[in-house]
């Protein structure tokens, strides 16, 4: 995720590929935490799982919010603010390895 951060315009398909095998990795992590419902509880599985994948949907909607807030000149000039985009990657990398 990190590496991603890093690349120019001139090196897109590198980029996306460094973030595919981001997303990758990500998902080896929840294949771990996905059956750990049915084992904790195989009578209230369902009921746990919806409750934690609402739980889960929250950072979705603050992602938005706190990457705007890390990149406030993009909009000025995007092509000028890379530093800003490696921030936003930074905090996207934090929260997989907590996660992880």
């Amino acid at each position: 995720m990190v590496a991603t951060g890093f690349m120019s315009c001139n090196q897109r398909y590198l980029a996306v590929a460094f973030l595919s095998l981001a997303v990758m990795f990500t998902g080896l992590c929840r294949a771990g935490y996905n059956c750990n419902h049915v084992d904790f509880a195989p009578k209230y599985a369902g009921v746990l799982f919806g409750l934690t994948n609402t739980l889960a949907t929250i950072p979705g909607m603050v992602a938005p919010i706190v990457a705007g807030a890390l990149t406030p000149n993009v909009s000025k000039n995007p092509y000028q603010s890379p530093e800003e985009w490696r921030n936003v990657f930074y905090v996207c990398a934090g929260f997989d390895l907590f996660g992880a």
